[in-house]
């Protein structure tokens, strides 16, 4: 498989839409062991600014002298760009070499359970989280939710590294100057701790 063959199958599965539920990625993250309970990651929630909040805190953090993974969405030029290490995009290589790890589990989902195909979105996650848990572990990711943060949206299944409380969720709304908003959350599936939020 070429890389433009594994970019053309991850698209491809843009057709299965978008799906509620988090029994999917739980079931293709446990047959290539679960590399999510291997991070140290920020889940970074909110209505808007969370990508420029992502690319602030890698900053801070790799010029402070760790190795820091960013997964973003969406991208602006490049797919690469939505998984990142130090600012850098993915390789072209690093990434074929995903695809081939994880397409087989991928096709196996909905021939080995009762489960309905995977979408883009989880596909690419899985990608993300095999990337920064298993194959190039990093000292601290920065992981920007695909929905808001909502509670059955496929990037809330690794537990959060900062905090303890998920019930509550850090808006930052602006007006004539910078305030906070406390909304209420739910709770995420294994959840122990808490989103940071922009």
């Amino acid at each position: 498989m070429t890389y433009q063959e594994a970019l053309d199958w991850i698209h491809g599965q843009l057709k299965f839409g978008i799906k509620p539920g988090l029994e999917r990625m739980a079931w293709m993250l446990k047959e290539l062991g679960n590399p999510q309970d291997n991070l140290k990651a920020v889940h970074i929630v909110g209505t808007n600014g969370k990508g420029s909040t992502v690319n602030a805190l890698q900053t801070i953090f790799t010029q402070a002298g760790y190795e820091v993974g960013t997964f973003t969405s969406p991208y602006i030029i490049d797919f690469k760009e939505r998984i990142s290490l130090n600012g850098q995009m993915i390789s072209e290589e690093d990434l074929l070499d995903l695809v081939n790890r994880v397409k087989p589990v991928v096709e196996r989902l909905p021939k080995e359970t009762e489960h309905e195909n995977a979408t883009e979105f989880e596909i690419i996650t899985v990608l993300m989280f095999l990337y920064f848990g298993q194959v190039h572990p990093v000292d601290i990711a920065f992981i920007e939710a695909g929905n808001s943060g909502c509670h059955i949206e496929c990037t809330t299944i690794f537990v959060d590294y900062v905090g303890n409380d998920c019930s509550i969720i850090y808006n930052l709304v602006f007006f004539n100057k910078y305030s906070l908003k406390f909304v209420s959350g739910k709770p995420r599936h294994n959840c122990s701790g808490k989103s940071l939020l922009c």
